[in-house]
């Protein structure tokens, strides 16, 4: 994913069933965003790699916390994922 805000991302968190899963690696370069934002840096990707292993078969509920030096928050819309380990 990507995430920007007026004053730098501080942290983006993933969420699993409400309970933090883990931080996401973030200032990948995404050349893309910049494009489509002019003005913007284009090292505002991040990924994260969910160990599915934790979590028992079915439906999950995941989201995305993004914080940023400034305090501000924002959470992602939820995305279902069906762990089948």
């Amino acid at each position: 994913g990507w995430a920007f805000a007026l004053t730098p991302v501080k942290s983006v968190e993933v969420l699993v069933d409400g309970s933090t899963a883990g931080l996401a690696s973030y200032g990948t370069s995404r050349p893309d965003v910049a494009s489509a934002f002019p003005g913007q840096p284009d090292n505002t990707g991040f990924q994260f790699l969910l160990e599915s292993t934790k979590f028992v078969n079915g439906a999950h509920q995941v989201r995305v916390k993004i914080s940023d030096t400034a305090g501000n928050i924002a959470i992602l819309p939820t995305a279902q994922v069906t762990v089948a380990n």
